[in-house]
């Protein structure tokens, strides 16, 4: 399954999510939105808006950039220590 692709290929959002999920755990910090858009939730899934990735890359190739670009989020790993830290804390 590792290198199986397959299933991004049929155009079913449902799908995909579950793939997606079930390879990634998604952390909830990266989904499956319903247009089918792997989505960043930087602030973890009950946390904030998300931003689609698909339309990051179409704004960055407007502006005459070209793949492939490295994405700095920075919200996650500040995210990650104020979750470590309140866990820590119970």
């Amino acid at each position: 399954m590792a290198n199986d692709t397959s299933f991004m290929k049929t155009g079913q959002p449902s799908r995909l999510r579950s793939n997606f999920v079930s390879i990634s755990g998604g952390a909830g910090y990266f989904s499956i939105n319903k247009a089918g858009d792997v989505v960043v939730t930087p602030a973890g899934a009950d946390n904030g808006p998300s931003l689609s990735l698909h339309e990051v890359v179409k704004e960055i190739e407007t502006r005459g950039l070209s793949m492939p670009v490295l994405l700095r989020i920075e919200n996650i790993l500040g995210s990650q220590i104020s979750f470590s830290t309140k866990r820590s804390a119970r």
